[in-house]
């Protein structure tokens, strides 16, 4: 927002930006083998992670800020991660495949406080809600100023997180 771009990595992890009052995309110069992109507005930064280590990447001067530690501890086939503008946090759920023949799933539910780092918090949906390994990509989220809550859409379902109450609710 603070450059008024639109930053993008592509499936080969180049990071690309977007002007729309020019329409015009262009190459950033910056390779990351991450996802997601995601934008704390606070610091105007695009943040991601990147093996052990978090960053923060500004796309205006091409220059990358570490940030601590990476993304939870997981073996997650793809992370769901929202930003929390009320409370300045980012809330990620992660799945770990534990037998890949029967295809058991099992997810984990985190909270990172910027200085402190990652936390699991009580509160996980069942994994089924997520099956990627059956093919359903899924995970499509939001957060939800007005009622404080991180909404995900997947596998036909709806669910919100309450982080006040570190608890998961199925909506629909």
């Amino acid at each position: 927002a603070d450059s008024d771009l639109i930053v993008a990595s592509d499936p080969g992890g180049a990071v690309w930006g977007y002007d729309a009052d020019t329409d015009n995309w262009w190459p950033a110069g910056r390779t990351v083998d991450a996802e997601p992109l995601l934008y704390h507005d606070p610091s105007g930064l695009v943040i991601f992670s990147s093996g052990q280590a978090a960053w923060g990447y500004d796309i205006a001067s091409d220059t990358l800020e570490s940030l601590g530690p990476s993304l939870p501890p997981t073996y997650s086939l793809r992370p769901i991660v929202t930003y929390d503008p009320l409370g300045n946090r980012f809330y990620a759920y992660t799945i770990r495949i534990t037998n890949a023949t029967e295809g058991t799933q099992v997810g984990s539910t985190w909270r990172y406080d910027p200085g402190q780092g990652w936390e699991k918090i009580a509160g996980d949906p069942p994994a089924y809600l997520f099956p990627w390994g059956t093919g359903n990509r899924g995970g499509e989220h939001a957060f939800d100023e007005a009622k404080d809550r991180m909404v995900v859409f997947s596998a036909g379902t709806l669910v919100a997180l309450d982080p006040a109450a570190s608890a998961w609710e199925i909506l629909d």
